[in-house]
This record gives structure tokens, sequence and C-alpha cells, in this order.
């Protein structure tokens, strides 16, 4: 662009929402530009890796975090709206000292985002780490699914109204608008960036020119981890459920050790910090445990990837082609999967098919789950049944040959590359000059 531009970014606590936008920190500051990264502090190592200046507050969020079944949706409405405005108050001051030119966010971390849009004037970029959603695109085919956090939470019962006082008191003390004209008088994203390919985006053609899939960012700096396989030439199963609490995670984990068991398959189960592997027992030879380790070293060489279906692990997955056994657990992952079974990238945890499959089905396994006889909880899955899938999954050309067209499609998204190139055409067209 000629002249360096200050970028803030506004992040939502959790590494799913994080990595894929670390990449693209580290794109506009090779091309000149600064970047302040308003993040938890639990984060602040991952972004000052970047090259970026961290501004630091502290989110309860990830202290916190309890498994979806511990959660009514009051208290997931609330701990959403709370951290959407949490971060104002430090970076208010900061930016205030060093107004920015563009700011990008979370989409479910907007609200400190508008306010610095409105006080600063400047243009205001909005980041998909999972399905974009708008106000056109709605599931009209799927009115059965149900993609709100806040299904039934009274957002005007007396514990929102106080939150909402709270928020209010926050912004006066700022010189701030209150909270109802930063929420619904800010100006539109100029931009959306949705980190999928256009194919995995329900509806997409209900969608204005402002949203763009640039497919997932994923860090480079993942590659530098090195890993090789024990056993090469057999067919290599990848097993991870991701960071998040979740229900039945060890006992999830012991099923898919026991199911591998005597299998022609070497299976990788990755713990994310969860977990000891002791505590997964004694392990087969043809069964490894880590605590991490990166995507990049273990997915090119999978033939299956036995996943949680968080969008982030569904992307790293088809990024490098590889079809995916779903085992969902909270409700944004159980609508990731329906998607990705009803695309023919892989299956969910279903019982066998006794009958034929609806007209129309594919294989057994990768049927839409509007036509699954019967959807599996991870705790209801048998050690038979869940290796009898691994080992079609292994096998079924078709959903292989369906991830490796979605490889090619992410490989010409265009990732961080993309994504830096319309951050600065926006910069370009709206924001204030040095």
């Amino acid at each position: 662009m000629g002249e360096q531009q200050h970028v803030a970014f506004i992040g939502y606590p959790g590494f799913g929402h994080l990595k894929p936008t670390l990449q693209i920190v580290e794109e506009l500051i090779r091309r000149g530009h600064r970047v302040s990264y308003v993040v938890s502090d639990h984060f602040a190592d991952a972004v000052a890796a970047t090259g970026a200046t961290p501004v630091l507050y502290h989110s309860r969020i990830p202290d916190e975090a309890g498994v979806e079944s511990e959660i009514d949706d009051d208290r997931m409405a609330l701990g959403l709206i709370n951290e959407a405005w949490h971060p104002m108050s430090v970076a208010v001051p900061y930016f205030d000292n060093d107004p920015p030119h563009l700011v990008l966010h979370d989409s479910i971390a907007q609200e400190t985002a508008k306010l610095l849009s409105m006080r600063f004037d400047i243009p205001r970029v909005r980041m998909f780490t999972t399905f974009a959603t708008s106000e056109r695109a709605v599931l009209e085919a799927n009115p059965g699914l149900d993609l709100s956090h806040f299904t039934s939470a009274n957002l005007f019962g007396p514990k929102f109204l106080e939150l909402y006082a709270h928020i209010d008191s926050k912004l006066s003390d700022l010189g701030a608008p209150n909270i109802l004209t930063v929420s619904f008088q800010s100006p539109d994203a100029a931009l959306n960036l949705v980190f999928l390919p256009k194919t995995f985006q329900p509806f997409a053609d209900q969608f204005d020119d402002t949203y763009h899939w640039v497919g997932p960012s994923l860090w480079e700096r993942d590659a530098e981890q090195s890993w090789m396989q024990s056993r090469p030439d057999a067919p290599l199963v990848v097993v991870s459920l991701g960071t998040s609490p979740s229900n039945h995670r060890l006992e999830f984990l012991r099923t898919c050790v026991q199911a591998s068991a005597g299998q022609p398959w070497e299976t990788v189960i990755c713990l994310g910090n969860t977990h000891d592997p002791a505590e997964l027992g004694v392990l087969p030879a043809n069964v490894s445990v880590h605590q991490w380790l990166s995507p990049t070293s273990v997915l090119p060489r999978a033939a299956a990837f036995v996943t949680h279906a968080g969008m982030g692990s569904l992307m790293e997955s088809f990024a490098c082609g590889v079809p995916v056994l779903l085992a969902p657990d909270m409700k944004e992952q159980w609508v990731n999967a329906f998607f990705a079974v009803q695309s023919g990238l892989g299956y969910a945890l279903t019982e066998a098919l006794t009958e034929a499959p609806p007209e129309g089905a594919g294989h057994s396994g990768s049927s839409a789950l509007s036509g699954m006889p019967s959807l599996l909880m991870r705790d209801q899955v048998s050690v038979d049944r869940l290796a009898e899938l691994i080992d079609e999954l292994i096998v079924d050309r078709q959903v292989h040959d369906s991830a490796a067209l979605l490889a090619q499609e992410i490989e010409g998204c265009g990732g961080p590359s993309s994504s830096a190139d319309l951050i600065e055409a926006c910069l370009l067209k709206g924001a204030r000059l040095p």
C-alpha cells in the first residue's frame, strides 16, 4: 500500500477462533503494517509470536469453561454478551493513545469493535471462523436446525438487565454512547471474511458482495514440528477431540483405542493437553498417544480423521483432503457435522443400517443425517461399530474423492494472502490516512 497503517484486531478467547487469524496478522506485518491485537492474556504468547503487539485483558471464559450439558442457555448468552463488551475497558484507552485505521473482529465478539469503529470513524471487518450468518441467509431447507447461541435465553430477564446496566456504566466512564446506540447504530461491517471454502457455506448465494470466502488460514508454524509414522505402509487414522471441555471425552478415546487393537491401520491420538496419556491404559502396538501434534505434520498422511467436528479441525482435515468420522458434542458441532455429511465428506456415528438407505443417499456411512436411522452419542457407540465405521471410511473412494475436490477448492481460496489483499483494499477505501 505504500504507507504503514495501524490495524486493530479484537479476538475471542478460544484458540479455535484465534488461530485462523494469526497468519493473516503475520502477512499484514510482512507488508509493513502495524498490528495491535486485543486478546485474553491466555493467548499473549501466541499473538506476540506473530510480531503483533498484544493488548491484554483477562477473560474468564477459558477458566470457567464447562461441557455444554452444564451450561444453560441463559448462562451461555450472558457469557457471550459479557465477553463481547469486556475488552473495551482496555481497548479504548490503548487506542485513544494510538488510533487504528481499521478494526477486525471475531463474529461472535463484535461489540467492542463496533465501539472502536464509531469512536475513530474507521471501517470494521468481521471474521467468521465458522459458517457466515446474515439476515438473508436463513436455513430454510432445514428448519429443525438451530444455529443460535440464544436458543431460549430470556434476554430481558433480571440477570440480563443487570448486565446491560453494568455495561452502560462502563461505556459512560469511557465517554462512549450507550449500549443500544453502539449495538444498533454503528455502521455495518465493510468487509466479511469467512474462513471456509464457499461450497461448504450453506446458502452462500444469499450473501451480499461484502462476504468473501477466503478459506482457512493454516498457521505455517505448525509445519515446523516433525513426526514420523511408525508403520508407513499402514493407513493412518488420526483422532482428536479438540481442547474444549466436552462430554464423554475420555470414555470415547478409550473406545478408539480398543477399536484400533489388532486392526490393519495405525492410530494416532492427540489429547490436546486435556488428559494424561496414562489415562487411556495399555496401548496396542498400532496406537500412539500425544499431548499435541501439529495438524500439518499428521493430517497430510492420514486416511481418516476422527474428530469432534469443530470447524477449525474440519478445515484442517479438508485442506489436507482427508475425510472425517464425526463425533460431535456441542450444538454447533452437530450443525457442522450435518453439513459435512450432507456434503459427502465423511460419516457420523450411527448404528449399522439394517435396511436399504433412503432414496438418493450414498454409502450407509455417508448418507444425509436426516436419512440416518440412528445418530449415536459418543458414549453409545460400541467398540465393534466404531471399528466398522473407521474401516469403511478408509476404503470409501467416494468420500475420499469429495475431500480431495474440497482440498483443491481450499487451495484456490487464497487464505492469508487473499485476506490481506481485501483488508488493504478496505483500508484504501475508508481508513484515515496517517
